[in-house]
């Protein structure tokens, strides 16, 4: 049938449901199909490492039914965090409002296991630092410290992402203002012009920071 199976009729059914079956139905010609088979397969518990290649796949599908239901399923069934993470940044980015909300919740649902992936991503491509911002604003409780250390990185795109990650934040990267100063202070010229604008946006405009910000300036035109 089209419509689509709700979690509880798929957790009733869950033991069950044929892995195979719906791993072949997951590439049907069939929307409908596609999408619940994706349902499905995030019910299937002990035979999740044998899925998550295929809803990884289902995942860049061209309806967005059908990736909602990958990206739920991959969340629910929690594994792989270091292959699922960067595949969901992709469909963050390439997705319509559903499928980023629903990216959304399956990082939620990783926990503490999609930290480290997810700090991975601010070596890649720009497209893919958006999903960053948006999961560290939902919870810039753990992702605030791990990012004011990515300032120090080796890396200079690390650091660049990592400022622009921060200034997404808002006020609530407040206390990141001083490890920014630091880069402000010590950076080359891209680097420098990032930090300042995240310190902008997250910075309280207080006469001591304009008064940093003001001498970093006098010795930029000094050197220049």
């Amino acid at each position: 049938e089209e419509a689509a199976l709700s979690d509880a009729v798929l957790k009733k059914a869950a033991p069950n449901l044929n892995v195979d079956r719906l791993s072949e139905l997951l590439f049907d010609g069939r929307e409908h199909c596609r999408a619940n088979a994706a349902r499905g397969l995030g019910h299937v518990g002990k035979s999740a490492f044998e899925v998550v290649p295929l809803l990884l796949v289902a995942l860049r599908d061209g309806h967005e039914d059908v990736r909602v239901a990958s990206a739920e399923a991959l969340g629910r069934l929690g594994q792989d965090p270091e292959e699922v993470v960067p595949a969901l940044a992709g469909a963050f980015t390439r997705g319509g409002a559903a499928t980023r909300d629903t990216v959304l919740e399956a990082v939620d649902a990783y926990g503490k296991a999609a930290l480290e992936p997810m700090l991975g991503l601010l070596s890649g491509r720009p497209e893919k630092i958006a999903l960053v911002g948006a999961v560290a604003r939902r919870d810039p409780k753990t992702y605030l410290k791990p990012l004011q250390a990515a300032l120090t990185d080796d890396s200079v795109i690390v650091q660049e992402n990592a400022a622009d990650t921060v200034a997404s934040l808002g006020a609530a990267g407040a206390a990141a203002e001083s490890a920014l100063m630091a880069v402000v202070e010590a950076s080359d010229v891209p680097l420098k012009c990032k930090a300042i604008r995240a310190v902008g946006h997250v910075g309280k405009p207080t006469l001591a920071l304009s008064a940093q910000l003001a001498s970093v300036a006098r010795d930029d035109a000094r050197e220049s």
